[in-house]
């Protein structure tokens, strides 16, 4: 947001005071710079841009304390739509999905 708006995070929160406003500059500086780093790093050398994604979202996620959600592995995807299979074990014989 300060980038959009080309402002100091310390004037978007109204820090009045000098060092604490500096400091908490800095501070917003180099989470986002790291994690920018991180960031990069994380999608070099992926086989493909889905892959790389998933491994940024992964480094994303360590960054802000949320958790890793994975596809459910009964989900299957099919035209672009998810779509749950329903698996019937009751049954004798082969599984047909």
């Amino acid at each position: 947001m300060a980038k959009t708006y080309q402002v100091k995070p310390s004037d978007i929160l109204h820090v009045t005071d000098p060092i604490a406003a500096w400091c908490f500059d800095r501070a917003i500086f180099l989470f986002g710079s790291t994690m920018q780093h991180d960031l990069d790093n994380a999608g070099r050398g992926a086989k493909n841009p889905a892959i790389a994604n998933g491994k940024r979202q992964q480094v994303m996620s360590k960054w802000l304390g949320t958790p890793v959600q994975y596809r459910s592995p009964g989900v299957v995807k099919k035209n672009d739509e998810d779509k749950a299979v329903d698996v019937d074990s009751s049954a004798s014989g082969p599984v047909k999905l």
